[in-house]
């Protein structure tokens, strides 16, 4: 009842994927237009230009770290490990506790530091996202994590990037929305529908046997994103205008959304 309210007190529904589009026109919502997710739009830029880059002359990678991703655990263990063996990577991390927890007794800007990084340890143990104090991926982790508590950081951190990969939907889109490449690695429903309404390049974690990284980045269609985003673009500013919403889209000079996500 009150999302049929909503439609018909609106021009059109917005919607960041197919499924929703599904789900509102199976209870009778016919005026749904779909747009993706407004992060990829954060900086109002109608058209966005990646650079190319292949895999052999990627120095400084960064890692967007979802650590709760049911049934991809260890392929992202793997991923952290391997590629940190072959390039210069940072591991950008969000809303993780425990990654917060090691990040700042490392960085000594917590009291009991030494008590606080074992607590944070003890919990990923028992967890199994780490094997105890002299797991490789915890020395990973004193040497190369990164913690931000603002969008505005984080993307700051990604734009002296040459690349990013990993599990954290937003984190690879706040790289893409900065014209830095970024390849997806999907794990649910959620991600494989994300990536395919931007045409953002990707690998499915469910098929991820005997993988390259290599080999995926170099095959990566960046040119379909480009020209989806332009598409998703132009959906927006209509689904703004058709709906009689001011907005800042395509606006020149670009203004910068510090808080936005």
């Amino acid at each position: 009842r009150f999302l049929q309210l909503i439609a018909d007190r609106s021009t059109t529904v917005g919607v960041r994927g197919n499924l929703s589009k599904k789900a509102l026109n199976s209870i009778g919502i016919k005026n749904v237009r779909i747009f993706g997710c407004p992060t990829a739009f954060r900086h109002c830029k109608p058209e966005l230009k990646l650079p190319r880059i292949e895999a052999s002359a990627i120095n400084r990678l960064g890692f967007t770290l979802r650590r709760k991703t049911h049934g991809f655990q260890t392929l992202q263990r793997y991923m952290l490990r391997t590629l940190a063996e072959r390039y210069d990577t940072e591991i950008l991390c969000a809303g993780e506790l425990e990654e917060k927890q090691i990040y700042y007794a490392r960085t000594k800007q917590v009291e009991n530091d030494d008590q606080v990084m074992k607590d944070a340890v003890q919990k990923l143990t028992a967890e199994k996202w780490l094997f105890g104090a002299k797991d490789p991926l915890l020395d990973l982790y004193k040497s190369s994590l990164s913690v931000f508590e603002s969008v505005a950081d984080f993307e700051k951190a990604e734009q002296s990037l040459d690349a990013v990969t990993g599990f954290r939907l937003h984190g690879n889109l706040l790289a893409l929305a900065n014209e830095v490449p970024a390849l997806y690695v999907t794990y649910d429903t959620r991600t494989r529908e994300f990536v395919k309404t931007l045409g953002i390049p990707y690998i499915d974690g469910r098929y991820m046997d005997k993988f390259s990284f290599e080999e995926a980045w170099d095959n990566a269609d960046f040119d379909l994103f480009e020209k989806t985003y332009q598409q998703r673009f132009g959906e927006l500013k209509k689904f703004l205008e058709e709906n009689s919403m001011a907005h800042r889209l395509g606006r020149v000079p670009t203004p910068y959304v510090a808080e936005a996500a």
